[in-house]
């Protein structure tokens, strides 16, 4: 075997690899492509070299004689296995996956443990990235946001965290309540200003000069400070339960409660399903699901 297609033979098996290992539809048609191209450029250049040496062979030409049209097919030779090589870093740029469309496909049935704000929000985003993903809301407790997700004090802030490295999360976090609180709908988001109270002191609060801001009236009593922390511009309040209860109504998520999950199921490394306490069946009887508000 020439060695040619030696090459030739190491560089598609090294792309088969490749494209085995890759799961984005786009880069495997993109890198298929660039292979046709560089397999017609190949059999050219084979079929070339081929013809050269079956005429040098059949002629019986002397060693130093070359004529011309051998000449011509060695320069075709060279300059398509020339543009054969030059083609390779593109279909090797073809199978490798980029942050572009290394977007991976979406599940027909997507899981997730917890019904707390960061549950509930995958599930809301994920129906609207993939609509036809069947979503489920595992929930061990008998309802959604038994914890922090629905007994925070549920403040927003856009400026608490301008110059920090979390500066662009803060403005997104808080920009982004307020407009899903008016596409919702949502009745306890409100924009007020924030108050920072000091205690253990003798002067009343309602004799503390304060900038933009007047006390509130059930702010009685003696303290050593008060200072403002936001007018109402930039802080704003939600009340979580509610917040999280309506995403998970809008995802059209299947919210089963009371479902305890012992252990995530993988075959062949990839997650495949998760094991409940008490099994499936019992499991599978305790469902709710929880209807958007109109």
């Amino acid at each position: 075997m020439c060695p040619c297609a030696i090459v030739i033979l190491c560089y598609c098996s090294c792309c088969v690899i490749l494209l085995l290992c890759s799961s984005d539809i786009k880069l495997v048609c993109c890198s298929v492509l660039c292979h046709l191209c560089l397999l017609c450029f190949c059999f050219h250049a084979l079929v070339n070299h081929v013809l050269l040496y079956h005429f040098a062979i059949v002629t019986n030409l002397p060693t130093p004689f070359t004529p011309p049209s051998l000449t011509l097919s060695y320069s075709n030779f060279a300059n398509n296995f020339a543009i054969f090589f030059c083609l390779i870093p593109l279909s090797l740029l073809a199978c490798i996956p980029s942050s572009t469309y290394s977007l991976p496909m979406p599940p027909s049935h997507l899981v997730i443990i917890g019904g707390g704000i960061q549950g509930s929000s995958v599930a809301y985003y994920t129906s609207l990235l993939s609509p036809t993903t069947t979503i489920t809301i595992l929930e061990a407790n008998s309802h959604l946001a038994p914890h922090a997700s629905g007994k925070g004090g549920g403040f927003l802030a856009r400026s608490w965290g301008d110059g920090t490295s979390t500066e662009a999360l803060h403005h997104t976090s808080f920009d982004l309540h307020a407009s899903l609180a008016k596409t919702w709908g949502l009745a306890s988001y409100r924009n007020l200003p924030v108050l920072s109270v000091a205690g253990n002191g003798k002067k009343p609060f309602q004799e503390m000069p304060l900038k933009g801001v007047a006390a509130p009236n059930w702010l009685d009593g003696k303290g050593r400070g008060l200072s403002v922390m936001g007018e109402g511009s930039d802080t704003a309040q939600v009340t979580p339960l509610e917040f999280t209860t309506e995403a998970a109504a809008r995802s059209g998520a299947s919210v089963r409660l009371g479902c305890k999950v012992n252990d995530v199921v993988t075959r062949e490394g990839v997650v495949s399903g998760v094991t409940l306490e008490g099994g499936e069946g019992e499991a599978s009887r305790e469902r709710s699901q929880y209807k958007r508000s109109e």
